[in-house]
């Protein structure tokens, strides 16, 4: 997963849950939606984790339709994304299951009864199975871009040549600033304004955007289009809303799917990070030193101007060595950093402490504080009388414990069953000093079970907020055992 989770963390509970899946086909497509009991994720917690990446401020996200129709989907390496969201007419479930007959539409209740941006392409023809999520969010940048994959049941039976009043019909609707509320569809045929469509890209039309799946050897799709990437020029620290929708055109049999690509709706920005030996940005006179990193969420397609202010008790060059005021983040680079010396002045001062103020984006300004402690060393000598060449032996001893790591567990036993299922495992946190978790302070997950079944497991670490990370998936198996086994961020 892509996202951090930083919940509060004073009294809360991180649940660990271990899906079952009988599927014996390692290595071929998979997708777990949220109506599968097993399913860590609900529409709105899949969406945040799985394609939103960062540098963006998201101001709400609404889903709508079954919750068979969205899912995760991994392994998606033949189709050119190796995960993602998919979101279908039909059952996201049923994907990867290979078909010879394309009429396993479902044929849903309950969705939106009708799509003005989508109708708005399919003039004259009834939409049925709709799906669709709406994002409300600021960019912090002027690009927006995103990978996707369109794929159909319609391919090839109801594509050109063989005219067909079948087309299923989507869109990646966008409104903002001076759009006076109106949507422009941004799902364009690369280097025109045409509409991605099934009547556009085929084995006639565009045929180097498309890829034939007959007869169905990867997904149940007849066919799907390359991997697209949809792109618009915004203005940052604008609200704008996108909606991202699908529906069936004419029938409800023949199902159609969008495929967008894990971490792939991103903007950039600027993330900053005090790496000191504590956790908590403390660091001592003369002691370790620390870091200040500034980084990218992806390699940077120009150079990147690293700007901050230095304020704060600390005096530069008395209380810690001199630092840069600037930098740069090269073209193709991440980061950029340096190191953070605390001097021994003499002074017993008290704490002091550096604030690096800085703009995570155009938009959003935040800051940083790294702590400098008066040292505990002791460094009174008593007087010594010593001959040329002769040595002697300085012994410098700090009364400094070092805190064993904070861990936290349950030690009850449970049985998963030899059916597709979920177990959860609650962990509390009691007593944690820090107010939240950030990166690198989850050390380890350890987890000790015995496979009984030969059948795959999905580990995933979720919490409160529903933000989660997956540890493993697609592993285990009977002989194939996770006896006392660690996950680290390494």
């Amino acid at each position: 997963m892509r996202k951090t989770f930083t919940s509060e963390i004073s009294k809360i509970s991180f649940i660990v849950v271990l899906l079952l899946f009988s599927s014996n086909i390692f290595g071929q497509m998979t997708v777990l939606d949220p109506a599968n009991p097993s399913a860590p994720f609900n529409p709105i917690t899949l969406i945040s984790n799985v394609f939103i990446s960062g540098g963006v401020d998201i101001q709400s996200i609404t889903y709508q339709g079954d919750l068979k129709q969205v899912g995760y989907f991994q392994n998606g390496g033949a189709i050119g994304l190796n995960d993602g969201i998919i979101l279908s007419t039909g059952n996201a479930e049923a994907a990867p299951i290979i078909n010879t007959a394309s009429t396993t539409g479902a044929g849903f209740t309950g969705n939106p009864t009708s799509s003005p941006q989508l109708q708005a392409l399919a003039p004259g023809f009834g939409l049925n199975d709709i799906v669709q999520y709406e994002i409300v969010f600021t960019p912090t940048t002027s690009n927006l871009s995103f990978q996707y994959v369109f794929a159909s049941e319609e391919y090839e039976t109801f594509a050109p040549p063989n005219n067909s009043s079948f087309n299923d019909v989507f869109g990646f609707f966008l409104s903002g600033p001076g759009s006076s509320g109106t949507y422009t569809n941004i799902a364009f045929v690369p280097g025109t304004t045409t509409p991605v469509s099934i009547n556009n890209i085929n084995p006639v039309t565009n045929v180097n955007l498309y890829n034939s799946n007959l007869p169905n050897v990867d997904v149940k799709y007849g066919g799907y289009t390359t991997v697209m990437t949809a792109t618009a020029n915004l203005v940052p620290c604008q609200q704008y809303t996108m909606i991202l929708a699908i529906a069936d055109a004419g029938d409800s049999a023949f199902d159609s799917a969008i495929l967008l690509g894990g971490g792939s709706f991103t903007f950039g920005g600027v993330q900053a990070l005090a790496n000191t030996p504590s956790a908590d940005t403390v660091l001592a006179e003369g002691c370790g030193n620390g870091t200040m990193e500034f980084s990218l969420f992806s390699p940077a397609d120009a150079t990147i101007p690293i700007t901050y202010t230095v304020g704060g008790t600390a005096t530069m060059g008395v209380d810690y060595d001199t630092i840069p005021l600037s930098g740069t983040i090269p073209v193709g680079g991440t980061i950029f950093s340096f190191p953070i010396v605390p001097l021994e002045d003499g002074v017993n001062d008290g704490r002091e402490y550096i604030e690096f103020i800085y703009n995570v984006n155009p938009c959003v300004i935040d800051t940083i504080i790294v702590y400098i402690d008066e040292s505990d060393l002791n460094t009174q000598l008593s007087d010594a009388f010593i001959c040329t060449g002769d040595s002697v032996t300085l012994d410098a001893t700090a009364p400094i414990v070092t805190p064993p790591p904070y861990i936290f567990y349950d030690s009850s036993t449970q049985v998963l069953p030899q059916t597709i299922s979920a177990i959860q495992y609650p962990i509390t946190i009691a007593g944690f000093p820090y107010p939240s978790i950030t990166p690198g302070m989850i050390e380890s997950i350890c987890l000790d079970i015995t496979s009984l079944v030969p059948s795959f497991y999905d580990i995933f670490l979720i919490a409160p907020d529903g933000s989660f990370l997956e540890l493993t998936t697609q592993n285990g198996g009977v002989g194939n055992q996770y006896g006392t086994t660690c996950f680290t961020s390494n």
